[in-house]
């Protein structure tokens, strides 16, 4: 499929599902409603999620409750409910599934608890980014998530003919599998521009401060001349000059000081405006790279991988690599990465928040056996610190993501649940590598992308 090919293929899936527009709001709109519960001890809805993001969410609570904190979401819309930029959707497909990036317009707040003492509040005006995945259904057959092979609903359930991978009705709805809070870009922009404007006033002060010494001087100089002086202080004839001239000695300093406070306005209001247009137009260029970048970048993968996403490879490695920060146990990474996790478990013990702010795409390659392909992330992390208060980090993060050569899509992680290729049990992202039925070793790396290497 070439690029034109899929460019139609996103059009003709935008027209289609835009039917389904209302759907996927109420989705997204329940998924954060549950999200909220969720932190307060409550149950998430696993038919409205993958399994990815549930290990995700589940060892992000864990982690919270190892640190003896709580979690209180606060989300209110930003934009009325019906207005038509308050929610946007754009769909993709791969060939088994049909995704979609949603942002729902939103203004939301973090307030973390530690032992009962709220932390310092987490602002964010933006956007609830989701991801949203569901399987394709070809009249009365649906593709199967797995192989790709069509089948009925039915056979499905019992075990696909073809890779014999079972599934549940819910694995073939609309759900949601990823979630992160985007602040607004613009925001950013508006924020340094209020930092410059503060770093302007305080310079300002000192003028005006300068200047009201000048005019306490000029003052208590006009109090000498025309007020009780002793008759020694000033010598008559300066004062009689002084009482001949008074409007002009008065217009002379007036003039001055007039255009020391209006240079001193211009000043500011320019300096405001013109880092704000300058950081507008860096945001707006390094936003254009950015583009450029990652559709080259997707368009060298998607040469082999026609199928391949960027943004569904982005969400799958944002969901992988926040369970490997705060995974507590070997076993709760031990399926989605191959790597040591004690650097990972001792590095980040003491962090409860973590945003994935830009991934970076360094290589893709393809050998024998494998697709392999380097990203670098980077994440902001709040770990405690002393006291009812949090420390911020920036961390730059190179991962290596490995799968078979075979696999052209990232399907076995979107289902809700997993079986094992040997006995057919049930089987958790969090249990482990190994069936606890069958002691059979789980190959995730032939369905789906698998961390093999990870330098912080």
């Amino acid at each position: 499929m070439d690029m034109s090919e899929r460019i139609a293929e996103s059009i003709r899936l935008q027209s289609l599902k835009r039917e389904q527009r209302g759907d996927a709001q109420d989705l997204v709109e329940k998924l954060i409603a549950n999200l909220v519960e969720f932190y307060r001890g409550g149950q998430l809805e696993l038919a409205n999620i993958t399994q990815l993001l549930w290990a995700r969410l589940t060892l992000t609570r864990a982690r919270l409750a190892q640190l003896g904190m709580s979690l209180d979401l606060d989300f209110t819309e930003d934009i009325n409910r019906n207005n038509p930029f308050a929610f946007k959707t754009l769909w993709d497909s791969d060939g088994k599934y049909s995704y979609a990036n949603a942002d729902k317009s939103i203004k939301a707040t973090k307030t973390y608890y530690r032992n009962g003492q709220p932390l310092p509040a987490i602002n964010y005006t933006g956007a609830a980014h989701v991801e949203l995945i569901e399987a394709i259904k070809n009249d009365e057959l649906y593709v199967c998530p797995n192989c790709g092979a069509p089948s009925t609903l039915d056979s499905l359930l019992d075990g696909c003919d073809y890779c014999k991978t079972k599934f549940t009705v819910d694995d073939f709805n609309l759900k949601a599998s990823s979630f992160s809070l985007r602040p607004d870009p613009a925001g950013g922009i508006v924020r340094n521009a209020r930092e410059l404007g503060s770093a302007v006033l305080k310079g300002g002060r000192r003028i005006l401060f300068q200047s009201g010494l000048v005019v306490v001087f000029t003052l208590a100089m006009l109090l000498l001349v025309f007020g009780r002086n002793g008759g020694t202080s000033i010598p008559t004839e300066v004062i009689d000059l002084a009482r001949e001239n008074f409007w002009t000695i008065l217009i002379v300093l007036a003039v001055p000081l007039g255009w020391l406070l209006f240079g001193f306005a211009f000043i500011f209001i320019a300096s405001v405006c013109i880092s704000t247009l300058i950081q507008a137009l860096q945001f707006a260029k390094i936003r254009w790279d950015s583009i450029k970048l990652q559709s080259d970048f997707e368009q060298s993968v998607q040469a082999y991988d026609p199928y391949f996403s960027l943004a569904s490879f982005a969400a799958n490695i944002e969901n992988k690599l926040l369970m490997m920060i705060f995974a507590q146990r070997p076993e709760d990474i031990a399926v989605i990465a191959n790597v040591d996790p004690t650097p990972l478990l001792s590095r980040f013990a003491q962090a409860f928040d973590v945003n994935l702010t830009g991934l970076r795409f360094d290589g893709f390659t393809v050998d024998n056996l494998t697709q392999r392909l380097q990203v670098t992330a980077a994440v902001e992390i709040l770990s405690l610190a002393e006291g009812a208060s949090y420390r911020r980090s920036l961390e730059r993060i190179k991962l290596t993501a490995v799968k078979s050569k075979d696999c052209l899509t990232n399907a076995a992680s979107e289902v809700k649940l997993m079986t094992c290729d040997g006995c057919g049990a049930s089987v958790s992202l969090l249990e482990g590598n190994t069936c606890s039925y069958c002691g059979r070793q789980f190959q995730l790396w032939l369905y789906d992308w698998v961390i093999t290497d990870i330098k912080l």
